[in-house]
């Protein structure tokens, strides 16, 4: 019960989150992107609640079939954000990027549905332990992207272009610790180790990615670039100089 009540809790505010970065950022596919993959979480908090009360059979079999396609595909869907989040647009210019991604995601489903990989619930729709893991982590994950966004609006460094090449290539190394049907598979199943190292790479992969997150992010900017960006929004400055020609004082206007 206590579990819920944070999860819902937590929830909520990355909805708040989400929402506030895309009426701060209308029309932006980023923003709406966010708003999606913040969305898709929603709906697997809802299914793990409905699924616990008396429901429809017909019913209980779509909203658990729903929350087991979206245990496989976010994942994918994450991958896709990273792309438009380090701002690696050349890499969607290639015209077999997107289909590979969601056609390995259907692939992934697909084992998941004959059972080659456990599934997040089980037939009477309670959470498993993996599953738990899998929410929790990745809520986690984009409610620090969500700050991260909300610093980039207050700071006037959503249209600039930025650095992304560490965090794109951080990222695409994490997701292969990060929680889901792959890593579930890859600890558990192929290298048979105790679920114990499951949640010790999903722990250490969030870590990285809210590092990486915040680190280019937020403090990433060296010294010189900030020095840049503020005379760069100056359109004439004044300089004293000592004889040793260092600066005493500088003016802006």
């Amino acid at each position: 019960m206590t579990f819920t009540i944070v999860a819902v809790v937590y929830m909520l505010i990355t909805v708040v989150l989400s929402v506030f970065v895309i009426i701060k950022t209308p029309k932006r596919t980023l923003s709406l992107f966010y708003g999606f993959c913040v969305g898709c979480l929603l709906f697997l908090l809802l299914a793990a609640i409905v699924l616990r009360t008396p429901i429809h059979p017909m019913l209980h079999y779509v909203v658990r079939g729903g929350a087991i396609f979206l245990y496989a595909v976010l994942p994918f869907f994450f991958i896709h954000f990273v792309v438009l989040f380090a701002r690696k647009y050349e890499v969607l210019r290639h015209k077999l990027v997107v289909p590979a991604i969601y056609l390995v995601a259907l692939l992934i489903y697909s084992l998941l549905l004959f059972g080659y990989i456990a599934s997040p619930l089980t037939t009477s729709g309670e959470v498993t332990d993996t599953g738990s893991v899998f929410f929790m982590t990745w809520l986690t994950l984009f409610f620090a992207i969500g700050m991260a966004m909300i610093y980039e609006i207050a700071r006037g460094l959503y249209d600039k272009a930025m650095k992304g090449s560490v965090i794109y290539v951080g990222f695409m190394l994490l997701i292969l610790v990060l929680p889901g049907p792959f890593t579930q598979s890859m600890f558990l199943t192929l290298l048979n180790l105790k679920i114990e190292w499951y949640y010790f790479s999903s722990a250490l992969g969030l870590i990285g990615a809210v590092y990486l997150l915040f680190r280019q992010r937020i403090i990433g900017a060296t010294f010189s670039e900030a020095v840049k960006s503020s005379l760069g929004s100056l359109s004439d400055i004044f300089l004293v100089l000592d004889p040793f020609l260092q600066i005493e004082m500088s003016a802006g206007w």
